[in-house]
């Protein structure tokens, strides 16, 4: 450390009484600078990063995990019963894959609908083709760019529980947004402690054995 010395000087005869001048020794503090540490913590978006390790992914998956287990439990958005095999396997609905999604920056597209006919043109079902992007830019309601995450296509016909026109294109949108979200994100699912597959992907959800 280094020493400054300053010279204090009194003059005794402003005093009534003698005084001893004396060197003071005063230290002078030394600041040091030190570097702040950085902010090294993952967005839960950036889990999708294929740029980053997957080392530096699992403690931020884990807590996406955590979180969403809860919030599915607390929502009534996982179904039983579906795997005759494994009746307490639990298996989430789309709305709870939908909220994973979310945590991480992906918008859901559907982009068609398509009836599917027999030989003799009559409608016996539909299907649908989905996308999922990440931290998507969209200009008038459309999507411009962004990093296309999954694309996949479902149907859903008169096979199932959904009868009516109305039914089956909804259902032929969900299970391809459940097949979307199952190829990108089912690891983080089965983090949670939830089945990989969506609900409605299921034979049973739709009405077969």
């Amino acid at each position: 450390m280094a020493l400054k010395s300053k010279q204090t000087k009194i003059e005794e005869e402003e005093l009534p009484f003698p005084v001893e001048v004396v060197n003071e020794e005063e230290p002078i503090t030394e600041v040091a600078v030190v570097d702040q540490p950085q902010n090294t913590q993952l967005a839960d978006y950036e889990l999708l990063n294929p740029d980053l390790p997957m080392s530096v992914k699992v403690g931020v998956a884990t807590n996406v995990a955590n979180c969403l287990s809860d919030l599915i439990k607390s929502q009534g958005l996982v179904k039983k019963g579906l795997n005759k095999k494994d009746p307490e396997a639990e298996y989430v609905l789309v709305e709870g894959w939908e909220v994973l999604g979310t945590m991480l920056g992906i918008v859901p597209v559907t982009e068609i609908v398509e009836p599917i006919c027999n030989d003799k043109g009559k409608v016996r079902g539909y299907k649908a083709r989905a996308y999922l992007y990440r931290n998507p830019v969209m200009e008038h309601g459309e999507i411009v760019s962004g990093t296309l995450i999954a694309t996949t296509e479902a149907s859903a016909t008169v096979e199932g529980f959904q009868k009516d026109t109305a039914g089956m294109m909804s259902m032929a949108q969900t299970r391809a947004l459940g097949k979307c979200y199952r190829m990108a994100l089912s690891w983080i699912m089965k983090m949670a402690g939830y089945e990989g597959t969506p609900a409605e992907d299921m034979p049973k959800y739709r009405g077969g054995k």
